[in-house]
Order: structure tokens, then sequence, then C-alpha cells
């Protein structure tokens, strides 16, 4: 009997063992696994920090590149309106010389009459005169 018992407690003892060596082997299974689980969620971490830095980097560039193409068009429209003010203040001076111009004819004109009329009527004295010495 004794060996029949010697048998049966080293057979329990042998599962007892493996069993043993089978949560440890089940562990460090887990454990790589974890390990590996951690590794990647670290790497996807990495990736998501690259991919967002590069993506700000992206949208940094657009926004200057934007504010530059805002810049350039500022500048066109305040050329546009500066030449624009330009040419009315040529045509303001324009309608001003014609102006003066007019007014110097109308002056010319007037000072014209105003001799016709003189002579008119020195001519209707001279005229008079003559008529009274006949």
């Amino acid at each position: 009997m004794k060996g029949t018992t010697f048998s049966i407690l080293i057979f329990i003892l042998g599962l007892v063992i493996g069993a043993i060596i089978l949560l440890i082997i089940n562990y460090i299974k887990n454990k790589r696994k974890e390990k590996k689980a951690d590794s990647v969620i670290e790497k996807a971490k990495k990736d998501a920090d690259r991919i967002k830095r590069e993506s700000l980097f992206e949208t940094k560039e657009e926004i200057n590149k934007l504010k530059l193409e805002a810049d350039k068009e500022v500048k066109e429209k305040k050329n546009e309106v500066k030449e624009a003010e330009e040419r009315l203040l040529q045509r303001e001076n324009n309608i001003d010389k014609r102006e003066e111009m007019m007014q110097s004819r109308e002056k010319n004109l007037e000072d014209r009459e105003k001799t016709l009329l003189q002579k008119q009527d020195e001519l209707q004295e001279i005229k008079e005169k003559m008529e009274n010495i006949k």
C-alpha cells in the first residue's frame, strides 16, 4: 500500500506542480501580452502625437499662407483705391482748370462787349455830331 499511496502522492504532486507550471506559463504569457499591448499603446500615442504636431504645423502654415494672401489683397485694394483717388484728383484739377478758362473767356467776352458798347456809343455820338453839323 505504501507503494500505491506513494504513487498517488507523487501523481498528485505531479498534478500540482504541473498546474503551478501551467499557471506560471499562463502568467508569463499574459505579462508578455500586456507588455506587447503597452508597447502598441505607447507606439499609438507617439504616432498620435506626431500626427498632431504635423497637423498643427500644416495648420500654422495654412494660416500663414492665408494671412499673406489677405495682406496681399489688402495691399492691392489700397493701391486700387489710391489710383482711383489720384484719377479723381486729376479730374478735379482738370475741371478746375476748365472752370478758370471759362471764367477767363467770359471775362474777355464781357470786356469785348463793354469795349464794343463804348465804341458803339462813341460812333453814335460822332454820328449825332455829324448830323448836327449838316
